[in-house]
């Protein structure tokens, strides 16, 4: 993903400077089996990959542009990378997607696009603002959003999570609310 991500980062910057649009994408990358094989019928077959797996890394991947990060991985995954230095992972939200009735754990690299570290502050930040969120402390939560973006305006998740606090704030939920984020519709 980091490769795929610096090689389009090389790729717009020589549009851009021959005035062609610039392209964006998301990843998303979960792991887990998959079956692949000829999808099709006897008129028209392709070559393809299916199953939970799949669907799940296709879900994360159109999180990537809600969170406005590039690429978000899936909870198991972020596990089976811990032990490398290299793939520090930051915890971004508990999620529930179409298709699982159980929520999902979702991280993104702690890179950004161009495969630089994060700040460790925005990281950091980030994690205590969440918990604040989860323990609904909103008002607090709020406080360290707002500041976190003052110094990082174009921060996806801190954006989307100082939202999921002003709405807490102005209506208060019930005893029965979760912070597990709904992106139940495709």
């Amino acid at each position: 993903a980091q490769g795929m991500l610096q090689a389009l980062a090389a790729l717009n910057e020589n549009w851009s400077r021959n005035g062609a649009p610039v392209l964006k994408v998301g990843i998303g990358i979960h792991c887990g089996p998959a079956i692949f094989g000829n999808i099709g019928s006897d008129k028209k077959m392709e070559p393809g990959v299916i199953g939970d797996t799949v669907n799940l890394a296709s879900r994360l991947e159109g999180l990537s542009k809600k969170y406005g990060v590039p690429v978000i991985v899936s909870g198991e995954l972020a596990a089976r990378a811990a032990s490398e230095k290299s793939l520090q992972m930051r915890h971004i939200d508990t999620a529930r997607v179409a298709g699982r009735s159980a929520a999902v754990e979702i991280y993104s690299p702690a890179w950004d696009a161009l495969g630089l570290p994060l700040p460790g502050k925005l990281v950091t930040s980030y994690q205590d603002a969440r918990a604040l969120f989860v323990d609904r402390k909103w008002n607090e939560c709020g406080r360290i959003l707002d500041e976190l973006l003052l110094e990082f305006p174009d921060d996806g998740p801190s954006v989307l999570l100082r939202e999921r606090v002003r709405v807490a704030i102005e209506s208060p939920p019930g005893m029965e609310w979760s912070p597990v984020m709904d992106w139940t519709q495709k």
